[in-house]
């Protein structure tokens, strides 16, 4: 778990909610941006998630679990196809 604090901010002119942890923000699009970045080195939609979680993403759970953001993630992923290019989370 990182140590620090957050604070939850809704922008005014948007509705938009965002995460600040520290010096770093979060929005729902940081999350799955960064899961279609790291999905070819990961070998499982499981062990994306848990690398989402350790790098202080919030909701991976949440913002992963729909049919069509699945069907997306799962062709990138690493599944142990012996590519060899790609690093293991």
């Amino acid at each position: 778990m990182i140590a620090g604090t957050f604070a939850k901010l809704t922008c005014d002119s948007c509705s938009v909610g965002v995460t600040v942890y520290g010096t770093r923000t979060m929005t729902s699009a940081n999350v799955i941006e960064r899961a279609f970045q790291i999905a070819p080195e990961c070998e499982s939609l499981a062990e994306l998630k848990r690398r989402l979680i350790r790098e202080g993403y919030f909701q991976v759970e949440a913002h992963l679990s729909g049919r069509q953001i699945k069907s997306q993630i799962m062709p990138l992923l690493n599944a142990g196809l012996g590519q060899g290019v790609a690093k293991r989370c």
